[in-house]
């Protein structure tokens, strides 16, 4: 799967993660999943969302603001971007201001973790440092060597 929807902290913390090629179909699944999740939830929660693994992913602002609905949810307290690709990082953030929020962007989860650390220290264990990928990472180059960039919706 291209993407999975899961807790790093239950009910507190949420963690999505993409892989591979990214497309507009794949965003709007992803983004009905968490917005039903967000929907059952009594407490506003944290987002973290990791496209560190993407090799491919569409530019269309306006169909990337409609796919990404979620990370302004009522029930999202702050939402981080984990991302290392400089073109994907310009866009997420176009789309991010395009929704009226403030970008949170992070190359990797140490950095991250000391700012949500700083917002909210009782909902981050000490023992925390990595997330459940983290190795996967360490080959960034290689994985990113051939990403493309497509225009289509």
């Amino acid at each position: 799967m291209p993407y999975q929807i899961s807790w790093l902290i239950e009910e507190k913390i949420l963690y999505t993660e993409y892989t591979g090629v990214m497309s507009i179909e794949i965003l709007r699944a992803a983004n009905e999943e968490k917005l039903a999740l967000l929907d059952t939830l009594a407490k506003a929660v944290y987002d973290i969302t990791d496209v560190r693994l993407v090799t491919r992913f569409p530019i269309s602002l306006i169909a990337l603001k409609e796919v990404s609905t979620a990370i302004a949810h009522h029930q999202i307290q702050l939402a981080y971007l984990l991302v290392q690709c400089p073109v994907l990082r310009m866009t997420s953030a176009s789309v991010a201001c395009a929704l009226g929020l403030t970008p949170h962007q992070y190359a990797d989860e140490s950095q991250m973790l000391d700012h949500l650390r700083a917002r909210a220290p009782e909902q981050i264990p000490a023992t925390l440092s990595a997330f459940p990928r983290a190795d996967a990472y360490e080959t960034y180059e290689a994985a990113h060597a051939g990403i493309a960039i497509t225009t289509s919706h």
